[in-house]
């Protein structure tokens, strides 16, 4: 069951929960992305609406004119096979209509009714695989409003794989070439088109990347003759040849021996290597490494990052042979003591711009840069990056429309002996605060220094990777233009942490907000994930336990408590990792429950905020907070508290001092809220006014 059996919850929400990257943290579940937000810019909103019920994924899409075909997406990740290899994924896919969408990076045309989806996937020893699906493709578009229904999924081994004979590892070309002007040569292509020679070049000036170049071929009795014009295109992989193989059963180190003739003399770049050619024939022997049941991609460059394009060539590819490394020296592994090496002046891959996460593998203990400078996936981004006393200087330009991952960095040890768990740290000082991505971890960060700290599991022989965004999959949005160094890199063995008790909340508040609702405050507590409340009745005993927020108000009908006198102590929670939780607080002061018994009167509450005080020396002003009540009285007291006089009064009422026939001297009062005596009960007195004169 490589699949697995997904989780009977799906994740989604407007917020991105259901990205790529958090299926990848959480596996063997559903998740569902979509553009569900216009703050991010990447046009108008669509409609998602999905049910999981009986193993059946039903996603209902309205596209709304979003121009996008990744708006709407659907991920799942498997845990990780222990064994590596080539694999069937098959899906029922039941369509409203026919349309061409994108399952697990393979366009496939539905029609109206059931589809069963075929698509073949590698994945390496001790790897996970995603499944994604976008509703639409990159050549036609989004698909449109349509109603998609997932059913069995299920991952089988590959039984008719075919590998590269181990005497003829590099196998033999088929006699048509892939080239055209669409760009049908690319790598990508290669690799789902093995032992067939691609071509590619930079061959429509509407990409945006140069000057269109000039390449014509021919492949005539084996040998591949390529005559290019740079037409001043400034880019080193304006013109590429790429030939991917079939897997190898078994992995190790092996030579790739190619013999190439040039009409002249400089630098090009084969299988990740910057070579020197002469004029005339070039024998030349490249050291690579294939792992066991993956294929290799051959690719030539023609021009390298450090010294830019060759300019005008023609090369004739003659002959290439790929040999195990008989000779192969021992396996050279990661220091345990420094796993991540010492950073250097040499620690900078050359090739960055374009280069990706497999040039880092190919290429370890080298920081490796990527931007998206042709604007492939948004707006065109740079990078400008140096290393200076073992910092990585970065100055990043991501403009708006820049996807979310327009400027990422990769760095990936030698192979570990052992694995393990380890800690990930090192110091970000930037110009601006906002959120990055971690090895999948989102982090934010403030302006300044910022100490960075997650926790990675490496599998033994596997390399430790660092994987570095400017920006976060779940909002579809990057920091910006940023100025960042980045310095102290270090990989140590994970120690687990002794969680933190929180300190016991103070100051907490629990009283009677009129005569319908708990009223709770108190002061905050830093690193509290939330907060619980335990209320306790005259016997002290725990009666009730609820969650509450800071400045809450919960109806008492929702306590479900019998009217009486109650007070509370509230405790802060921690999040289990870092946190643990505090210890109770103090009580709070009482505070009174309604009675809710049928036909029992229930005492009206004790009002609050009492004014009464004397207007324009002929009036006598009341007022107080609004509270449950009718009829009120207020009680009139002297200097020596002997009650006076008892008036009806009302909130924001004058009463003349001729009525109250009061002599002068001073006085104060308290009020009453009267019951009906059926329903409710006479409140409690107030707290006394201040006081007031007549003179």
């Amino acid at each position: 069951n490589l699949f697995g059996t997904p989780d009977d919850e799906v994740a989604y929400d407007a917020a991105g929960a259901g990205s790529e990257e958090n299926s990848k943290k959480n596996p063997n579940k559903w998740h569902i992305w979509n553009i569900s937000d216009a703050a991010w810019g990447i046009g108008p909103v669509t409609d998602l609406v999905y049910t999981y019920v009986d193993g059946v994924l039903t996603i209902d899409i309205k596209q709304n004119e979003n121009p996008n075909f990744w708006a709407n997406q659907v991920f799942y990740t498997t845990l990780p096979f222990k064994v590596g290899g080539q694999f069937v994924l098959t899906l029922t896919i039941n369509s409203n209509k026919a349309g061409t969408i994108m399952v697990a990076g393979e366009a496939i045309d539905l029609v109206e009714g059931d589809n069963l989806v075929e698509v073949t996937i590698t994945v390496n020893d001790k790897e996970a695989f995603t499944l994604a699906l976008q509703a639409g493709t990159a050549d036609i578009g989004p698909v449109g409003d349509i109603v998609l229904k997932l059913s069995n999924p299920a991952i089988t081994v590959k039984d008719d794989v075919v590998y590269a004979d181990p005497d003829n590892l590099f196998g033999t070309p088929s006699d048509e070439v892939a080239y055209d002007a669409t760009g049908i040569g690319s790598e990508e292509n290669s690799k789902k088109n093995p032992n067939k020679w691609h071509i590619w070049n930079i061959s429509d000036a509407s990409w945006g990347i140069g000057p269109v170049t000039t390449l014509n071929y021919t492949y005539v009795d084996g040998v591949l003759t390529i005559d290019v014009k740079q037409n001043e295109n400034p880019n080193f992989w304006a013109n590429q040849v790429f030939y991917t193989t079939l897997p190898f059963e078994e992995g190790g180190s092996f030579v790739v021996n190619i013999k190439i003739t040039s009409d002249k003399a400089g630098k090009i770049s084969i299988a990740g290597v910057d070579v020197p050619l002469v004029e005339g024939e070039n024998n030349l022997e490249i050291p690579i490494t294939v792992g066991a049941k993956q294929a290799f991609t051959f690719g030539i460059t023609f021009g390298t990052a450090n010294d830019g394009p060759v300019g005008d060539i023609v090369l004739s590819i003659l002959e290439v042979k790929i040999e195990k490394d008989e000779e192969g020296e021992e396996p050279v592994y990661a220091d345990p003591d420094n796993i991540l090496g010492t950073i250097t002046a040499e620690s900078l891959y050359l090739e960055s711009g374009i280069a990706e996460e497999a040039d880092a593998k190919t290429n370890p203990n080298k920081f490796v840069i990527w931007n998206d400078l042709g604007g492939w996936i948004g707006t065109p981004s740079t990078v400008i990056y140096t290393i200076d006393n073992a910092t990585l200087n970065l100055t990043i330009t991501q403009p708006a429309g820049s996807c979310w991952f327009a400027a990422q960095v990769f760095y990936y040890s030698l192979p570990l002996e052992n694995g393990g768990t380890f800690a990930l740290t090192f110091e970000l000082n930037s110009n601006k605060a906002g959120k990055i991505t971690v090895n999948n971890n989102v982090i934010d960060i403030v302006e300044g220094l910022n100490e960075i700290k997650v926790k990675v599991t490496v599998e033994a022989l596997a390399q430790f990777p660092v994987s570095i965004q400017f920006g976060v999959e779940s909002e579809n949005t990057n920091i910006g233009d940023c100025i960042v160094q980045i310095s102290a890199l270090k990989a140590t063995p994970w120690v687990e942490e002794e969680p933190e008790k929180l300190p016991t909340p103070v100051g907490l508040v629990a009283n009677n907000m009129g005569d319908t609702n708990l009223y709770t405050a108190w002061a905050h507590v830093e690193n509290a994930v939330g907060y619980k409340l335990y209320i306790y009745n005259e016997q002290n005993e725990e009666v009730k336990t609820l969650t509450v927020t800071n400045g809450q108000n919960t109806p008492f009908e929702e306590l479900g408590l019998p009217g009486g006198t109650y007070y509370a102590k509230l405790q802060a929670i921690g999040d289990g990792v870092n946190y643990l939780d505090s210890d109770l607080s103090a009580p709070s002061a009482n505070f009174i429950v309604p009675s809710n018994e049928p036909g029992e009167p229930k005492k009206l509450a004790t009002p609050v905020g009492f004014v009464a005080e004397i207007i324009e020396e002929t009036n006598l002003y009341t007022a107080w907070a609004a509270t449950a009540g009718e009829l009120f009285k207020a009680y009139i007291y002297n200097t020596e508290d002997t009650e006076v006089k008892v008036i009806t009064v009302v909130n924001g009422g004058l009463i003349p001092l001729t009525e109250l026939d009061l002599p002068a001297g001073s006085y104060y009062a308290k009020l009453q809220a009267i019951g009906d005596g059926v329903n409710t009960l006479d409140s409690d007195l107030s707290a006394p006014s201040g006081t007031f004169i007549i003179s």
